[in-house]
């Protein structure tokens, strides 16, 4: 599904919340409206999740996606339940679709969680509390970094190794956008047709430093 050159310029991601959560055996959380983005780490633990009717088991090592908009129930089901959770919004919504799973694939579960996605979270958590000037910039950072994660675990997503870097793009994400431009751009002057703006655009913005999604001008 192919993304309006609009809103794929206009999308962000505007942080909320963050907190580190610890549940005993017996937990229950009643089934609530959630009318905002969640990624939860699962630190430690196993639960179902029950999003709009359909029940996910997580555990240890997992990121969690909680869609805005939807029914959500959770149930512990050890002793312990630990788990860091971040509260987000997106700026565009396209027919009342959840605009990260159906544009860019993410599921509601994720395995195999690597260390550095740990370290994310574990940075928008220690930066939301902290009083450092540059925390604004490290929670936005962090928040995308998790993001990229998540869209490169998709079967959708193609990733491309150039000299020691790699592209991440997703198959969807068309990049159309690009036609409409003129002018200087960060690699040189832009091309003014669509053979060589395709062609520029694979051979000039393709070897980029992973996780970006969209080219920095």
């Amino acid at each position: 599904m192919h993304i309006p050159p609009s809103l794929y310029s206009a999308m962000r991601f505007n942080f909320l919340y963050v907190d580190r959560y610890v549940f005993h055996k017996g937990w229950v959380y009643p089934e609530t409206y959630v009318p905002y983005c969640m990624l939860r780490y699962i630190l430690k633990g196993s639960a179902v999740f029950t999003i709009n009717g359909v029940e996910y088991q997580v555990h240890e090592n997992q990121v969690a996606y909680i869609p805005d908009s939807c029914m959500l129930e959770c149930h512990a089901l050890g002793d312990d339940f630990e788990f860091i959770s971040i509260r987000f919004t997106v700026t565009v919504r396209l027919n009342d679709n959840d605009f990260l799973a159906e544009f860019f694939h993410i599921p509601p579960v994720t395995e195999n969680a690597e260390q550095a996605v740990l370290s994310y979270f574990q940075e928008v958590h220690c930066n939301a509390t902290s009083r450092n000037s540059s925390r604004l910039f490290r929670i936005r950072g962090n928040l995308e970094l998790i993001l990229a994660w998540l869209v490169e675990q998709t079967p959708e997503a193609v990733l491309e190794e150039s000299e020691g870097h790699a592209a991440v793009t997703v198959r969807v994400m068309k990049p159309t956008f690009l036609l409409k431009v003129s002018g200087i751009g960060r690699h040189g002057p832009l091309p003014s047709n669509r053979t060589r703006a395709s062609k520029w655009w694979w051979t000039t913005l393709s070897p980029i430093p992973r996780s970006p999604l969209i080219p920095n001008f």
